[in-house]
């Protein structure tokens, strides 16, 4: 946004600005959610494979105890995935975007104009208290010489010039003002866009972190449950045999 246009309407930055942050997001938010969808059929075949492959009685690794905990799992409140619930962390940090860095550039939005027609006002101010001051001067000196036989043409050339080193002095400080102004809305985008690629690293990690505990927690946890379970049985079951093994040694 150039800064000349922000000066005539500083209050619509802010709207105008999250406005394309919501529609960028959005956007993102589409092209993420196909892929979350597919959570729930791939933990829904995983779990039937998984019940499936289960050892059934007799074989020695059946376990009534282990398929109680499996049923538990998937009635769990915490079992089901949804895929809009994930892009939680999404919202967030377009929450903070829009509250935190574009809030500032908002505000600085607001401080560019009034910088800049503080400046101007301040400008032209300087340039009619030295033209006031210089005129004044000049009357004082004339009437305390008595020189009352001074030309008009001189007094329109000593006008002339008072006015346009007036005009130089106000145009000077207005546009140091306005360049001072520019400058910190400047600083002030800049730091948007600092803050933009802030947060969108931390919403890729955020988004990354969340599919890992999703994956862990909820796709996974009855394959993952089952495993751990089962080579718990066979280690068991294989310190039985052993045990077994070593009592028939020693009665032989």
């Amino acid at each position: 946004m150039a800064w000349w246009k922000v000066v005539w309407s500083p209050e619509e930055v802010g709207w105008r600005v999250r406005a394309a942050v919501r529609a960028g997001w959005a956007e993102l938010e589409r092209a993420v959610l196909p892929s979350l969808s597919t959570l729930p059929q791939t933990q829904a075949r995983l779990t039937d494979l998984t019940l499936s492959r289960l050892p059934a009685p007799p074989s020695p690794l059946a376990s009534p105890v282990l398929q109680n905990a499996l049923d538990q799992l998937r009635t769990a409140p915490t079992y089901a995935v949804r895929p809009t619930a994930l892009l939680a962390p999404l919202s967030g940090r377009r929450n903070v975007l829009e509250n935190g860095v574009t809030g500032a550039l908002e505000r600085a939005a607001q401080g560019l104009a009034l910088r800049v027609f503080g400046s101007t006002g301040a400008g032209l101010g300087a340039g009619g208290v030295w033209i006031a001051w210089k005129e004044g001067a000049e009357w004082l000196v004339g009437s305390s010489a008595g020189d009352a036989a001074m030309s008009a043409a001189a007094d329109a050339v000593q006008l002339s010039q008072t006015v346009g080193t007036g005009a130089g002095v106000g145009l000077l400080i207005a546009l140091g003002g306005t360049r001072w102004a520019i400058g910190k809305w400047e600083r002030a985008k800049k730091d948007w866009w600092g803050g933009w690629r802030r947060t969108a690293a931390g919403g890729e990690r955020d988004m990354r972190t969340t599919l890992e505990l999703a994956l862990d927690q909820q796709v996974l946890v009855v394959p993952a449950r089952a495993s751990r379970g089962l080579q718990g049985l066979a280690e068991r079951r294989a310190e039985e045999v052993k045990n077994l093994s070593s009592r028939l040694d020693e009665l032989s």
